[in-house]
């Protein structure tokens, strides 16, 4: 027989543990609840037929708040209100806003989500083949947009003229803008091309504006523990091609994870990369040009409108 004999000095410790641990833990109905601006951006973020919101950003998140024990209330809205919003903190985040200098000294950003650049669409007559051909032509960029300052403030001087931009409050409002006649190009970022919204009388123009990163932003002063979290869930989905990250992209671009390292090269040095570990090897993935086939989207595509 064995004689277990606790002191009473370590009674009283466990004690304290398991108190601390009670005051740690979340109580029912605690949950971090946080405010989500959105707007239409399909298919990064959208609301579809039903009132949901839907997209690329909004899978990755809802990952994160599953993660967080977050709870997420989502407010739709044109882009300049959100952006007002965020300013005002009526609103604890917003999805898929673009890098400026400016951006980053308004709002806490966080590390880049997804890679994008900005494309001029237009009808076939008018497909744009250098930057000076915008001289003269009536461009619909969406209102308050980091695309609408761009071809402001750089692209004006480039050409040597002021451009004449038609502002637009969404994206359905730019196409429409086309399509009408109102304008002859559109700037919108390449997620456009996988986008609904533009039927085979549009096309991408031949040029590639301002490519960088997509990201989370949150009002100036923010929890930077918030922002941290985001980054730290992105880079380990991003590490992962099963993730939902990727599920993300296969479900709205029907684009697949692919490898870094061509196989010419593999057998070189895959086996130095495998021995750093898998936390570090971060997959690449690239879109084809153009507007591609995606079934799934077609298929979907009833219950988006």
């Amino acid at each position: 027989m064995r004689i277990f004999i606790r002191s009473p000095r370590g009674v009283l410790a466990r004690w304290w543990l398991a108190l601390a641990l009670l005051a740690a833990a979340p109580l029912p109905g605690s949950a971090l609840q946080l405010r989500v601006g959105i707007y239409e951006n399909m298919p990064k973020v959208f609301m579809d037929r039903a009132g949901r919101p839907q997209g690329i950003f909004i899978d990755i998140l809802n990952e994160i708040a599953r993660r967080e024990g977050w709870e997420l209330t989502y407010t739709f809205s044109t882009w300049a209100e959100n952006i007002q919003r965020l300013e005002n903190h009526s609103i604890d985040l917003m999805v898929d806003m673009s890098y400026s200098a400016d951006r980053a000294e308004k709002f806490m950003l966080s590390a880049p989500v997804l890679e994008s650049w900005l494309e001029a669409f237009s009808l076939p007559p008018c497909r744009l083949r250098s930057i000076q051909e915008m001289k003269g032509k009536r461009i619909a960029v969406l209102s308050g947009s980091l695309q609408e300052q761009y071809l402001r403030d750089e692209i004006s001087k480039i050409v040597g003229v002021p451009l004449n931009l038609l502002p637009c409050p969404d994206y359905p409002a730019t196409v429409e803008a086309i399509k009408t006649g109102r304008a002859e190009l559109m700037v919108a970022d390449r997620f456009l091309s996988f986008s609904p919204l533009l039927d085979e009388r549009i096309v991408p123009s031949y040029i590639v504006l301002r490519p960088g990163g997509l990201h989370f932003a949150f009002p100036r002063g923010a929890d930077r523990s918030l922002v941290y979290a985001v980054d730290r869930h992105v880079a380990e989905m991003k590490n992962d091609p099963r993730s939902v990250y990727y599920a993300a992209l296969r479900r709205w671009l029907d684009m697949q994870p692919r490898a870094l390292i061509p196989p010419l090269y593999q057998g070189g040095f895959g086996g130095r990369l495998r021995a750093v570990g898998p936390e570090r090897v971060v997959c690449l993935v690239v879109a084809a040009p153009g507007k591609p086939s995606n079934p799934r989207l077609a298929r979907n595509q009833p219950d988006l409108e």
